[in-house]
Order: structure tokens, then sequence, then C-alpha cells
């Protein structure tokens, strides 16, 4: 606890993120968020890598710097987990949220065990380093103080197989959104068919653009947008992007690279409909969540969390159907009733998402851990 009374979390990225608004992943820009609504009576820092530029502004923020001798044994990301714990251990804070790297939280509640840690869980279970198969579920469970899901579909993964004393230690809190400070919807949106995210396979951008293609023929004065590159800030195209992109100038498709996630959500906020065709299981779906904030009609493949993103304010298509995600957008484009009636369902299902209701959720788990700490 700090001077005044002041209760302290340490929330701690992954060791590929970076805490900058020119290059943030999503966990970052969740990170971000919470951090900006941390509620009186606590604080927070963010420790994460150096992030070769100005941080998230407002936030207070640690730059990790792994010696040499950090990464023996292991390799760069034990070298970030223990220099993230030499770095807690000198000051403690009242509670560690380490975020979608179970290894690097097992490390910290071992190193620093009288401070409970969490471990923030924003992929799949079996997609996750040291939690794929129940056993280690549990063993990651005994060693710390619990795991957050960002979505029900996550935390169902994490409790599968599990005893229940130790599935009652996973919790499902939904991300939130900054609602407040999204860019208003656009009163007259652009005839624009909008893709946001890293250009992959697993995203499905391949997927947008074969659908497009298809689609945009019968719709005249509507045109395609795809939004992102091969990872958050841009950097090397790879040979997947390549393809992608002479398919897209084919089509007639634009692809002006990454943006930054006020660039984006302007975008979306012109745009009438964002295709979120992720072929693998969206945690929650933040780009989903955004498009429905800012008025857009979306098109899904309703993967993994991405039904719990949009609830009935989306139309679901199958992204390894060029022919069926095409006659969804088809139906949207040429339907502006069904468009508006989304988009309303939309306002009313993201109004869940607000900081407000993630921050008390946030708040109430953070006080039991410190009873709990206390007793």
């Amino acid at each position: 606890m700090r001077e005044g009374g002041t209760k302290h979390v340490a929330i701690v990225l992954p060791p590929k993120e970076r805490f900058t608004p020119a290059a943030a992943g999503a966990v970052s820009l969740v990170v971000r968020d919470l951090a900006r609504a941390t509620p009186p009576g606590w604080s927070a820092e963010v420790l994460g890598r150096d992030p070769g530029g100005e941080p998230f502004p407002g936030i207070a923020f640690r730059a990790l710097r792994p010696s040499l001798l950090d990464a023996i044994p292991g390799g760069r990301n034990a070298a970030f987990a223990r220099a993230a714990a030499r770095a807690l251990r000198a000051d403690p804070p009242d509670v560690i949220e380490a975020h979608n790297r179970a290894p690097l939280a097992l490390v910290l509640a071992a190193r620093l065990p009288r401070t409970p840690v969490l471990l923030v869980l924003h992929n799949e279970a079996r997609l996750s380093q040291g939690l794929a198969t129940a056993a280690e579920r549990a063993a990651a469970l005994r060693r710390l103080c619990g795991i957050v899901c960002v979505s029900d579909f996550v935390r169902r993964g994490v409790v599968d197989g599990l005893p229940p004393a130790l599935a009652a230690r996973v919790h499902a809190i939904p991300n939130g959104l900054p609602l407040d400070a999204l860019p208003p919807p656009a009163a007259d949106r652009e005839r624009l068919i909008l893709f946001v995210g890293r250009l992959t396979p697993e995203k499905g951008a391949d997927a947008f653009v074969a659908a497009c293609a298809r689609a945009l023929p019968a719709l005249p004065g509507w045109r395609a947008e795809a939004i992102g590159a091969r990872w958050y800030g841009g950097g090397r195209e790879s040979p997947y992007v390549a393809a992608l992109r002479r398919d897209a100038a084919a089509a007639g498709i634009a692809m002006p690279g990454f943006r930054d996630n006020a660039a984006t959500l302007s975008r979306m906020a012109q745009a009438a409909i964002v295709v979120v065709p992720s072929r693998w299981p969206e945690p929650l779906g933040r780009v989903a969540q955004e498009a429905l904030a800012c008025g857009a009609a979306v098109v899904s493949s309703g993967r993994g969390g991405l039904p719990e993103a949009t609830g009935e304010a989306a139309l679901t298509a199958d992204p390894d159907s060029p022919d069926a995600l095409a006659g969804a957008i088809l139906r949207l484009a040429r339907d502006h009733a069904l468009r508006a009636e989304l988009a309303e369902r939309g306002q009313r299902h993201v109004a869940r998402y607000s900081m407000a209701a993630t921050t008390a959720r946030w708040t109430a788990l953070r006080e039991a851990l410190q009873a709990t700490a206390r007793g």
C-alpha cells in the first residue's frame, strides 16, 4: 500500500507488446484503457519492453531492460520475466496482473510470493503456452491467485477438466471500451466496406479480399479498404501480404497499411460496413466491439468470442466460403434499413462494455485479493 493509503497494481505486458500509440497491439490497448480507468484509492503502473517511442500519455510506465544474465537459462522471454520480477521486488505492489503469458505470471508468483499475482488471459487456453492441458492449467492455478479471462468463451476453455475448487478461481471480465472517447458515428456514412486487423490468414484478410472481389462489381458506388499490416506498427511485408496486395489491387481494394488505433476508429465511424472474417477463435473481438461502438454494421465469422462481442447485432458468414461472405456483404450494402437496424442493436449491445462496468468488476476482484492476502 502506498503513502496515503493508496493501493497499487502493477500491470505487466507480454514481451512483444509495445506500449505506444504508434505500434500498440490489442493487449496494449486493453491495458491502456484499464490503467486510465484506475479508480480512486488505487494507482497503476504498466511495465513492458522499451516501446521505441513515447508511451501512452498520462499513464505511469516503466520500460524493462533485461540483462544478458537474465537470459540464462530460457532466452528472451525468461529474461523479460526475470527483469520484471527484479523491478517489482524493489517496491512490491499490492496486486500484480501479468497479461497473456502464463510463464511470465508464474515467474512473478515465484519471486514475489507475498504479492497476489493474476494471469490475464487474452487467448484460448489450448493455444497458450503452459495452459494447453487441464493438468497444466491446474498446476498454474495452484501457484497463482487466479486467472482472469477476457470472455466467457476463454473462461470455458480454461475451466474445462478442472475441479470445482480451482475453476472457482477463474474469472471472466470482458474487455471494456472507453465509449465516451470514441469518435461519434457519422450521420451520412461512406459506402465503404472495411477490414481492420493484422494481415494474416487467421484474421481472414484474404477472405475479405476474395469476398469483396465478388461483391464490388455488383455494388456501384461502393469501395473496400483493408487497414493493417503483418504486425502492429507495420514492418517488413510477408509473402502472404505481398500476394494479398496483388489480389486487392486487381479487385480495386485499397490497402493503406497500418494505422494507429485513433485513425482506425475514425475510419470505422465513417464506414457503412465492417467485416471481421477471423478464422481463428477470437478471444472476444476488439475490432467487432469498436465497429459496433462506432455505429457500423458488422459481418462476423462468429468464431470464438465474437458472438459475445456482437450479440444479435451482426450478420454471420463462413470466412472459408467467399460466396457466403460476399453474400452477407451484398445483403447489408443493398439494405439501408437492415444496416440501420444492426447499427442500433450494436449501440445497445456494446453499452455493456463500458469502462465503468469493467473497472467495477476489476476493482471488486482486486479488493477481494487484498482482503485474502491480509487475512
